[in-house]
């Protein structure tokens, strides 16, 4: 993928076959190893936040998109950086989103003020229903599992 970072042009995760629409962050880190340099670090953080602005921006009810998980996080085969629905790769969109199957793995991902994944069902559904705080509140889910996801690929990487 090659991805333009502060107007300099990295290459960055090696390349996709021409099949692939995109790879999730979990299987990029498997497939480089312990191969991901501090450029290519960057470069995904500054896609990541590219990728994050028009997803918080996306509704005043609060983002469609609920958690950041190496899962989640996918680049594309042109070199941009998006957010699925499926937090895991081990649960179905459908079963995640209608909270009828969890993974608990998917709690670190969560900061201290939303201490389990029925709290963060609880906010979506109070976003939906028009609440900003909880809109707001998922904003900082989104910031917090961005977080946690990139410190993963930082400690791949060291």
């Amino acid at each position: 993928l090659r991805k333009t970072c502060g107007g300099t042009r990295y290459k960055t995760f090696g390349s996709m076959t021409s099949s692939a629409q995109s790879i999730s962050l979990n299987d990029l880190l498997k497939y480089k190893a312990n191969d991901v340099t501090e450029d290519e670090l960057w470069c995904l953080l500054y896609g990541s936040c590219c990728a994050l602005q028009p997803v918080i921006k996306s509704s005043p009810r609060g983002p469609r998109c609920q958690l950041i998980t190496p899962d989640s996080c996918e680049l594309t085969s042109s070199g941009l950086v998006q957010f699925s629905n499926r937090p895991s790769a081990s649960l179905s969109e459908r079963a995640w989103l209608s909270g009828s199957a969890d993974d608990p793995e998917l709690e670190d991902y969560l900061p201290p003020e939303v201490p389990s994944l029925a709290e963060l069902r609880r906010l979506l559904n109070a976003a939906l229903s028009g609440e900003s705080a909880a809109g707001r509140s998922l904003e900082l889910v989104l910031l917090f599992s961005l977080g946690v996801t990139l410190s993963a690929v930082k400690a791949v990487s060291a």
